[in-house]
């Protein structure tokens, strides 16, 4: 399927969007300034939602990802479905309730389609899905990042478009950020070298709100190599990405950097030293308030276990406060992902717990960012139900002025046996209105 363009008018409601980029970027430059105002929204804990069965097809469900549509109340949830004889991706519209509104599956002729990655478009009610694909239909196989630019309801229409794609480099796990001031789109992925499986670096490309690309693909950090599992956020206050991965530098050591980009991709400074040390740290993932904070958190190996740890850091790449001891047991806990409420300046960080073999939980903690402490300890699926992995958590408002977080995670039922199922819990406030959310105009 070739680029598809839809072009359609820079309005809403009448009003031109060049004053509303304005006002929205004078209030966030006028929350940034006044820091101190915005630690006094008051910390509340939030109350959990029935878990809900939110992915099921003929094969396993795998690899989950979200995005929130704030103007419709709803969710797109995309993931990876493996049925013999095609591998390809679901994507799914999930009400805040969690009931299923609609969705469709596709996967390539030739090849398979993986690790899906899902942003929304609030000015243009669009979500880009992107993923990396396996392209078997030529010589030498390629494996490509794909996109697609759905409106929100009517998923299938468009097509796919090329993102990436060479003879010799393979290019793997993206993650997209959508710039909300300029109406466009940041892709990062892991590059590869296929002949010896050398990781070359994080590249990254720009792409305009119809899916078309902006710019060529280029490092993140030029000569950077052994650069792995990308995750990128965009900060509206600031008009920049922050781009963290994984940084090989030996077996069983590998740190967490950092990199600020300009709205364009430009390189802001030099590489941000997130965790570095002797310990193994792995699979950062990154939330920003949107405001004057980036909260990163990653797994990282302490005394033989895993553990979660955490860092601030503020919009210019320094480091506030020191280092967070997001959770640390004797036991395992692995692939941490983290969603941010510029509101309240809270951040819900979430995370596989290994209880016991084969015993794998999701668990989760929210925090308040300036004083790091824990609201509240979350426990969202119990290992008695099966052995989970991969959560995926973001940040929603619903139209009666609550707001809160959907946590998603895969699940294989009890025994081991079976099939790999996506389910999800809604956690929500009781009262509080996060009008800042609004005026930021957050996903």
């Amino acid at each position: 399927m070739g680029p598809y363009h839809v072009v359609k008018p820079n309005r809403i409601r009448g009003v031109a969007m060049p004053a509303i980029r304005t006002f929205l970027m004078v209030v966030s430059i006028v929350l940034l300034l006044l820091p101190e105002a915005q630690s006094s929204f008051a910390a509340y804990r939030l109350s959990m939602g029935s878990e809900k069965l939110i992915g099921t097809s003929l094969g396993d469900c795998r690899n989950v990802r979200q995005a929130y549509n704030r103007h419709n109340d709803e969710y797109l949830v995309a993931f990876e479905y493996h049925v013999s004889g095609a591998d390809g991706i679901m994507v799914r519209r999930i009400s805040s309730s969690g009931a299923f509104l609609g969705g469709f599956a596709f996967a390539p002729a030739n090849g398979s389609a993986t690790f899906p990655d899902v942003a929304y478009n609030g000015m243009n009610g669009e979500y880009l899905l992107v993923w990396q694909e396996l392209n078997t239909s030529i010589t030498p196989t390629r494996v490509e990042i794909h996109g697609w630019v759905m409106p929100w309801n009517n998923l299938q229409a468009n097509g796919s478009v090329w993102i990436a794609t060479a003879a010799d480099q393979y290019f793997e796990l993206p993650s997209v950020a959508w710039n909300t001031y300029r109406n466009e789109y940041m892709v990062v992925f892991e590059t590869i070298r296929p002949s010896d499986g050398a990781y070359l670096g994080i590249r990254r490309r720009r792409l305009n709100s119809g899916g078309w690309s902006l710019s060529d693909m280029e490092y993140v950090i030029p000569g950077g190599g052994n650069q792995r599992s990308p995750d990128i956020t965009y900060n509206v206050a600031a008009d920049q990405y922050l781009v963290v991965w994984d940084q090989n530098l030996a077996p069983g050591n590998s740190d967490i950097n950092g990199a600020r980009l300009s709205y364009q991709g430009v390189l802001q400074g030099g590489v941000i030293p997130v965790a570095t040390g002797t310990n193994d740290q792995q699979y950062p993932s990154i939330a920003t308030n949107e405001q004057h904070r980036y909260f990163v958190v990653w797994q990282e190996l302490v005394y033989g276990d895993y553990d979660i740890r955490g860092q601030l850091f503020d919009i210019y790449g320094n480091a506030v406060g020191t280092q967070h001891y997001v959770v640390g047991t004797f036991d395992h806990e692995m692939q941490p992902v983290v969603a941010a409420n510029g509101a309240t300046q809270e951040y819900l960080v979430v995370w596989k717990h290994v209880v016991s073999s084969p015993g794998y939980e999701i668990q989760g903690k929210l925090f308040h960012d300036e004083n790091q402490v824990a609201i509240q300890e979350l426990d969202f699926a119990s290992d008695a139900l099966g052995e989970h992995f991969a959560p995926a958590v973001s940040f929603h408002y619903h139209n009666s002025n609550r707001y809160g977080f959907f946590t998603t995670y895969e699940r294989l039922p009890a025994g081991g046996t079976g099939l790999f199922r996506i389910y999800g819990r809604m956690l929500w406030s009781i009262s509080a209105t996060p009008w800042l959310h609004m005026l930021t105009g957050s996903n």
